[in-house]
């Protein structure tokens, strides 16, 4: 009888714990919501489940939803997604700036849902882990690293053009060519492997396997965020589509492992061979393999596919969304195409030759390189990151507490009309005139402060060299009948569709 009463009142102290925890949760949400709200409008009233996001009939209209957002409230607003997470969307370089200098961290709203896949990689990880990998992995972007790569950024492209020689007078949907280019890229320049993707027709193979896993998660995650229904780990990987989830992601992670276990292999081949006088080119995963910190502490097993799978899907989705988004525009805008294959040919002359072209020519391309920042503003391939603030904090002339979450919409800024002349033309030209007058966060693609885009000049440099190869081989037309592309949105914003027409020149 003692015993049952004890029980008792310990089952009633632990369920008025759990209450009580629920109850402050809710009022301290309650509070936080209301103290959002006084203090930001809202572009418009959020649905009662979804929040802003987006449903699926909507996303073909999502480019002019998120600009009119900005339009209408151009330095800051509030957004809800789901039934319940709130962050300001800051569009403005003022109020970006005021948050970046608070040293603000990653949000895990977001991060989560990414982290499940690609663990704690060098994107989302935290603190002093963060700190310690990015230390680590400096040495990948090096520029004695950047020169080597231009060789295998011609070698890819010259697959590229010789598969397009067979469709010129064709329409032709580029986006699949430029999944596989990039993908072949990053392969070759981080894990040292040459597979010849472009080329191979067999759907079976491991690596075209790869690629379309890669683009069959990133869309599995994009639904996620839109539903919140699945918001829950356990309702999202017990439903078909979190177990289909966690098929592709055991088949990349195998992969990923298998390269790894062979770069092992090798690396001891050439611990031999260097006591013989060999030696053999390091690329990004001879350098994760052997990199150690003040403590000798190298990255363990999981630590480096992490930090593969990061770079493959980081290294080419982004990269080959921004190749179809520029020859779209170059078609439809010939009087940027010729100026950009005068300046090519131009380079070409004096360097004597696509066969001597390297990576010291690249900055001669000046104004390839404004094309390329001018596609990268105009479809904002990455339209928004999120940040939370590790302090207390004003912005705009609002007091913010300590893990407010903030969304910095690149998109946004990119189409401020406040800080751009005519924002939704294309016009590269606007980069020779704004150099060095503007805000550095008023353009933004790759984020900004010291979470930026680790391989961004490896982005550009990709870009810079492929596109001139293009250009000294193609003209880019538009196809008969093809209006601009809808922005497809994605983890990355994609052209739909990416087509155009060849003429070789």
């Amino acid at each position: 009888m003692l015993f049952t009463t004890i029980l008792r009142i310990v089952a009633i102290a632990v369920f008025s714990l759990l209450v009580a925890k629920v109850l402050h949760v809710l009022a301290t949400w309650w509070m936080h919501r209301r103290y959002l709200m006084q203090r930001v409008r809202m572009p418009s009233k959020p649905h009662w489940l979804r929040g802003h996001a987006l449903a699926e009939d909507q996303l073909p209209s999502s480019r002019e939803t998120f600009i009119e957002f900005s339009r209408k409230l151009p330095r800051m607003f509030l957004q809800q997604m789901g039934p319940a997470y709130m962050f300001v969307a800051l569009s403005h370089p003022d109020t970006i700036s005021e948050v970046m200098r608070t040293s603000p961290g990653k949000s895990e709203f977001i991060a989560r849902f990414i982290r499940i896949w690609l663990g704690n990689n060098l994107i989302y990880s935290k603190g002093k882990r963060w700190e310690r990998d990015h230390r680590m992995l400096s040495g990948v972007f090096t520029p004695d690293m950047r020169r080597e790569y231009v060789g295998a950024f011609k070698d890819a492209a010259s697959t590229l053009l010789g598969l397009w020689e067979g469709q010129v007078g064709r329409r032709l949907d580029v986006s699949r060519h430029f999944q596989l280019l990039t993908f072949d890229i990053i392969l070759q320049c981080a894990m040292g492997a040459v597979t010849n993707c472009q080329a191979d027709g067999d759907p079976n193979s491991p690596t075209i396997r790869y690629s379309a896993a890669l683009q069959e998660i990133t869309d599995i995650i994009m639904n996620r965020f839109r539903q919140p229904w699945f918001y829950p780990d356990i309702v999202f990987l017990n439903s078909p589509t979190g177990r289909r989830f966690q098929k592709l992601l055991s088949e990349t992670h195998a992969f990923s492992e298998e390269l790894i276990r062979e770069r092992r292999a090798l690396l001891q081949t050439d611990a031999a061979d260097d006591d013989q006088g060999g030696h053999r080119h390091r690329d990004m995963l001879d350098i994760m393999l052997t990199a150690r910190d003040e403590d000798g502490i190298g990255l363990s097993d999981t630590d480096i596919r992490e930090h593969v799978e990061t770079f493959l899907f980081a290294g080419h989705d982004t990269t080959s969304s921004t190749f179809q988004w520029i020859v779209c525009y170059l078609s439809q805008h010939q009087d940027v195409q010729e100026r950009c294959r005068r300046e090519v040919q131009d380079v070409l002359e004096r360097c004597g030759g696509m066969e001597n072209f390297a990576h010291e020519h690249l900055a001669e391309l000046e104004y390839v390189t404004y094309t390329i920042q001018e596609t990268l503003r105009v479809a904002s391939i990455v339209p928004f990151v999120l940040r939370v603030l590790g302090k207390e904090t004003t912005v705009d002339g609002n007091s913010f507490f300590a893990d407010t979450a903030f969304q910095l919409s690149i998109i946004g800024v990119h189409h401020n009309e406040e800080i751009w002349t005519d924002p939704h033309k294309f016009n590269p030209d606007r980069f020779s005139t704004n150099k060095g007058r503007q805000s550095p966060y008023a353009f933004i693609p790759f984020s900004c402060g010291t979470r930026a885009c680790i391989g961004k000049h490896f982005a550009m440099d990709e870009m810079k060299t492929v596109l001139s190869m293009i250009l000294a081989k193609f003209r880019l037309l538009p196809a008969p009948d093809q209006d601009q592309p809808k922005w497809m949105m994605s983890m990355v914003v994609k052209p739909d569709p990416a087509v155009i027409m060849l003429e070789q020149l």
